[in-house]
């Protein structure tokens, strides 16, 4: 989610509590059709800009299946599996049904107990640490496979899809295609032959907190480290939340590296989801070499929903759709900081496709303002974008549902920039730290 100023009384943005969450008891089928009614109204009186990305007539007939295949009682993973991909049709990465609530019913349970590593580019999925492509499971095919779970996966682009996919993977295979063993089909593309292998594995109990592919939650959500031989700094940047204490980490950086008189800054932000835009304006301060601003504008929807959202404080608005524009006189003016790096080195931006959100926003200023080079994959979060969650629970199963009610402009950016960052030197986000360091062992000019 982003925070950000607007002509609203409020500064940031964050989500409603929720309400006690699902448990396991069965409901109806009509209590089943009431809750998608329920979610779908949510989403229409709460986002801007509902069906930019889906035909309203696609979604209303999804819907209208959806309903139709419904059974006559049915527990809360048996209700999402019907309706996980209603909100993914909306294109919108921020709007979806939090599925982390829905598989805690996993909890403790044999599942399938392999996270798979996913090629983002066509959707094949390999064995974990190794070149053994999947070409089935239990029989079934592994582009039908991708295919079918990323149907559950909100985004934008198809490659964020298919990262959510990835860390999602046992918890939709036991949704989608459960079983007590799972045979696996694979070609090693290592090998010389063709020729298809097989593996049998049990299901298992699986932490799907702990036991990602990469770890989403680092010991610190920033943290910095020095690489002397290169006279380099990496910020290992997860997370942009607690403003105050990013702010006193990056002074204590830009200190030390002042005092070794560091010559290379690399950001990584490969794995952070976005959060506060406002550690992005402080971060700018310290690397940018002109004033800068992360949003050209955003559309709001002031709503019923969103009232209560903020428990029903004065939002200085009336219902409806609302329009901001900023312009050059509104961009951020550099404070007087001695720390400033801009000038004195090289600065390198790392991005993936999970880089998302607040994350993706931050790298199109970086770029947009010229602060640096970046390197890695496009950013799953677009240029141009919906976001600012506020969340509500459908009223009989008690699954959350997220919605966007802004639409934001990257500085610079219009309706036409429906994609992410792109990098300067597009590599694949496993390599881009590597490749990085290599470029600046060469001595390759920044640009």
């Amino acid at each position: 989610m982003k925070a950000t100023l607007i002509a609203l009384s409020l500064a940031f943005t964050f989500s409603t509590a929720y309400p006690s969450g699902p448990e396991r008891q069965d409901i109806s089928r009509l209590q089943a059709i009431a809750d998608i009614d329920s979610m779908t109204a949510y989403i229409r009186g709460t986002h801007p800009d509902m069906f930019a990305h889906c035909p309203e007539e696609v979604y209303n007939a999804t819907a209208d299946r959806v309903k139709a295949s419904l059974p006559d009682s049915m527990d809360i993973a048996e209700l999402y599996k019907h309706i996980g991909i209603l909100p993914p049709l909306l294109g919108d990465g921020h709007t979806s049904i939090y599925s982390g609530d829905v598989f805690k019913v996993f909890d403790g349970i044999p599942v399938f107990p392999l996270f798979m590593k996913f090629d983002l580019t066509d959707g094949s999925f390999y064995l974990p640490h190794s070149h053994k492509r999947v070409v089935s499971v239990n029989g079934h095919d592994a582009e039908e496979i991708a295919a079918r779970m990323k149907t559950y996966a909100s985004g934008e682009s198809d490659a964020f899809r298919l990262q959510r996919v990835e860390l999602e993977f046992p918890a939709l295979m036991h949704l989608l295609y459960p079983a007590g063993e799972y045979t696996i089909a694979y070609v090693d593309e290592d090998a010389l032959t063709d020729q298809i292998e097989y593996m049998t594995v049990d299901a298992a109990p699986v932490d799907l907190g702990k036991d990602y592919p990469f770890a989403l939650s680092a010991e610190a959500p920033y943290s910095y480290s020095f690489m002397d031989d290169i006279s380099t700094c990496v910020l290992d940047f997860r997370k942009f939340n607690g403003l105050e204490k990013f702010s006193e980490l990056i002074r204590e950086m830009f200190t030390e590296m002042e005092r070794r008189g560091t010559e290379n800054l690399i950001i990584d932000l490969r794995r952070n989801g976005g959060g506060n835009s406002e550690l992005g304006d402080e971060l700018f301060q310290y690397i940018s070499p002109c004033p800068f601003l992360q949003y050209g504008g955003m559309t709001v929807r002031v709503s019923r929903y969103l009232r209560e959202a903020f428990n029903n404080n004065d939002l200085g608005a009336e219902d409806g759709i609302h329009t901001f524009d900023n312009t050059p006189d509104d961009l951020i003016g550099l404070r007087d900081n001695p720390l400033r790096f801009t000038g004195k080195g090289n600065i390198y931006l790392l991005t993936g496709t999970y880089t998302f959100s607040s994350a993706a926003d931050f790298v199109w200023a970086f770029q947009y303002f010229g602060m640096g080079t970046v390197v890695g994959e496009e950013t799953g979060g677009w240029i141009v974008c919906f976001g600012d969650v506020i969340h509500r629970r459908m009223p009989n199963s008690g699954i959350p549902v997220g919605c966007s009610w802004k639409k934001f402009y990257g500085y610079g950016a219009t309706d036409d920039d429906t994609h992410g960052v792109i990098p300067d030197h597009p590599v694949a986000a496993d390599r881009a730290l590597d490749y990085t360091v290599e470029l600046i062992r060469n001595g390759r000019p920044v640009r």
